[in-house]
This record gives C-alpha cells, structure tokens and sequence, in this order.
C-alpha cells in the first residue's frame, strides 16, 4: 500500500530461508517488488527477481549466533555466520522503509526485535510475518533464547504498542516443500497495520 501510494517498488525482507524460496517466489509471481533473503547457513538460493545475501539478522551483539537447531531440537550456535542488524542492513541497502518484513530465523528472531525496539523504536514495515520458537521459552531467562517469559512478553508488548493486529497464525509444520503433520512448537503470525 505505502508503495503505491507513493508509487514505488515495494521492498520484501526474507530472513531465513532453509534452501527453499517458497515464500519469495510466490511473492515474486504476485508483486513487483525488490525482495531480499538473508541467510548464513542456506546455499545461495539463485533467481533474477532476487538478491540472496549470506549474513543473517542478529541483535545487538553481532557475534551471538544462537539458535534453536530443529534437527536437533538442541540450542546450538553458528559460530561462522555473519550477522547484522535491521538499521545497519536497511542503511547498506540504501532502504528507509520495508514494506514486508518476513522474519523465521530459529530462536535468533527473539534478540533481533529485543534490539529494533531498543534501536528504532518501531518497526520499519507494515506487514510483518514471524515464526515464534518456543520450545525453550523457560522462565528462567539464562536458559532460554527468548530471555524468558519476560522476553516473550516485551516482544509482543512492543509489536502490539507499534499498532499491529494478527490476520494469520499457523503452526509450523514445515515449508511449503518439506511438510510434515508432527506436533510443532513454533508458529507462524502474520500482522499488519
């Protein structure tokens, strides 16, 4: 919408994409726009209606790579991944705006908003779509990735403040390649404001 209003190319963010471009090409097949994936551990998901880039979204410190390993179902690190933060990859991308911003990166989506929140104060989007990890959400906040339940609740407090409402929430069962029918413990929101 704020794209064409101001008639625009429409920008889309894709962080985390597991080797599979599902998402960014059913985006492509509808809309016109410059579309983004971010991911350290993919292999480059190669296409002319998008840019792939090898780093991912991390928080403040951009040397914490913790994740929530699905294989494995353990807490792991990706300690060869380059990370950088919203500001700092929306200003080396020369973008003021994003207009989709797709966020499903395994537990490190958690330290990331802590961090635009801190930064920014909102988000830079109005459609946002998220995959929540949660089977290490503990109270105690040493032990969990999300800092917590105070963690969890911080994330929605800000992303509620900053005026989104929820039209889609869906468990993870997989990509639209790779399903599975398996209890999941993270789930897919999709918002907008």
């Amino acid at each position: 919408k704020r794209a064409a209003l101001l008639n625009e190319k429409c920008v889309v963010y894709s962080f985390g994409s597991s080797d599979d471009s599902c998402f960014e090409t059913a985006v492509a097949e509808e809309l016109d726009c410059e579309i983004h994936i971010f991911d350290p551990t993919s292999s480059e998901l190669k296409d002319d209606r998008w840019t792939y880039h090898s780093y991912g979204l991390g928080g403040e410190d951009p040397k914490v790579t913790s994740y929530w390993d699905w294989r494995t179902q353990q807490r792991s690190n990706c300690s060869n991944c380059p990370m950088k933060n919203l500001p700092e990859i929306m200003q080396d991308l020369g973008h003021k705006y994003v207009d989709v911003l797709k966020v499903d990166i395994d537990g490190a989506e958690w330290r990331s908003f802590e961090y635009i929140y801190k930064t920014l104060k909102t988000l830079p989007t109005d459609q946002l779509q998220v995959e929540l990890t949660g089977l290490d959400v503990t109270p105690l906040e040493s032990n969990s990735l999300a800092g917590g339940f105070n963690g969890v609740i911080a994330f929605w407090e800000n992303v509620l403040k900053d005026g989104f409402k929820i039209f889609e929430i869906e468990p993870n069962y997989g990509t639209c390649r790779y399903r599975t029918k398996e209890r999941s413990v993270s789930v897919e929101y999709a918002m907008w404001r």
